[in-house]
């Protein structure tokens, strides 16, 4: 189940939350940290047809406009601060991430 980690009811997680990053996190590292895969490349990290544009949602500025450049930057946030924390001594010692993202 989602517990609220979800944003405004939509299938895009809560990138803002602690939880949903460490959620996120963990899905990646089961799939592919924990086999020995030592970098992803974050591929369109931004939700298209993001379900907040134009409304308030649960992000840190409360609009899903403002906050809508910044979620590629919490999905990187989520792999380098769980690569750090669970691999410090090989992948965390320098995270190295390839994020591709659409927006400016």
């Amino acid at each position: 189940a989602a517990d609220g980690l979800l944003l405004n009811g939509s299938n895009y997680y809560d990138a803002w939350s602690s939880a949903a990053r460490e959620r996120f996190y963990s899905f990646s590292k089961a799939a592919h940290f924990a086999i020995g895969v030592e970098s992803l490349w974050l591929d369109a990290t931004e939700p298209e047809n993001f379900p907040n544009r134009d409304q308030r949602c649960a992000g840190p500025s409360g609009s899903g406009n403002a906050d809508f450049n910044s979620y590629s930057l919490q999905t990187t946030r989520a792999i380098a601060d769980g690569l750090r924390r669970d691999f410090g001594d090989s992948q965390g010692r320098r995270v190295f991430s390839l994020t591709r993202s659409a927006f400016a």
